[in-house]
């Protein structure tokens, strides 16, 4: 009989030592060369004389390194912060442009929802044989933004003779009077061209593109493919929602990089370094150069 291997036990997977997190202040600090982290680097910064002044009046030497360092810690916070600053203004702009877009398709909602309803009752207060000619006026608007004069011209014809003027004449007047109202309200509230503006705004190509079809459609009488543009309409809202979600997103990874920034110092091996040289010079050369 074959016996059986026994299964060898799995060794647990070595895992890589996480790295140490480099601190933001001392790598700057590095490239900048900007601590004391040996004695002949004491001596030739700029701060050495004023510093063995200071101690041989019998100042702190700690007391010093606070104070210097307190400028350091200044200016690295500003350069450090530069970059995520700048980003942030950057991305507030873009958020601004995104809202405005947003704010625009919203204000015309309403318009464009109204305007359709007005659209069914300019039709209904023409005879069915002036349909087509309805028609005609409003796609032209919808495409150019303003009402052709032609096409007005064949809508505001009066009847004539008697007993047309008898019957339809009240009718057609009304009719007329709606037509003139209905064009002096849509060119004061322009809804065809501010869809149209909309399009060219940055964020807005596809929300313009979707309210100038669903205007058209309006125009065309066509009520399922209106619906159609309409819930486009909302989709292309919640992307601009979803855009500046990502946005503000970013805004608060910059804002954590500059409070990280900011305490970077409070952790710092080299500032510790520096202190211990700099203490260690002091004792060892007090009796020396202090004296």
């Amino acid at each position: 009989m074959f016996k059986l291997k026994k299964n060898k036990k799995e060794e647990p997977k070595k895992t890589k030592k996480t790295r140490k997190e480099k601190n933001l202040f001392d790598e700057w600090a590095k490239r900048n060369r900007c601590l004391a982290l040996s004695v002949s680097e004491l001596k030739d910064k700029d701060w050495y004389e004023e510093f063995i002044g200071f101690v041989k009046k019998g100042g702190d030497a700690k007391v010093f390194l606070t104070l210097k360092n307190e400028s350091l810690i200044r200016e690295f916070v500003e350069h450090s912060s530069e970059r995520s600053l700048a980003r942030i203004d950057g991305v507030q702009e873009e958020i601004i442009k995104c809202e405005t877009v947003i704010n625009y398709a919203k204000d015309i909602e309403d318009d464009i929802v109204r305007f359709g309803k007005d659209v069914k009752k300019l039709a209904k207060k023409f005879k069915k044989e002036n349909f087509e000619d309805i028609k005609r006026l409003l796609v032209g608007y919808s495409e150019t933004a303003r009402f052709d004069e032609k096409d007005l011209e064949v809508l505001n014809v009066k009847p004539v003779g008697f007993f047309n003027i008898l019957f339809h004449g009240f009718h057609m007047w009304r009719a007329r009077r709606f037509l003139r109202k209905f064009v002096n309200r849509y060119l004061d509230n322009n809804v065809s061209k501010r869809a149209y503006q909309i399009f060219f705004r940055h964020y807005g190509k596809d929300l313009g593109y979707v309210l100038s079809l669903r205007i058209s459609t309006i125009t065309l009488f066509d009520d399922a493919t209106t619906k159609i543009w309409t819930k486009k309409k909302d989709k292309m809202m919640e992307k601009n929602e979803k855009i500046i979600k990502k946005m503000m997103e970013t805004i608060a990874k910059e804002n954590k990089m500059i409070d990280k920034i900011k305490i970077a110092h409070e952790t710092s091996e080299l500032l510790k370094e520096e202190e211990k040289i700099v203490l260690e010079f002091v004792e060892n050369k007090l009796d020396d150069r202090l004296k």
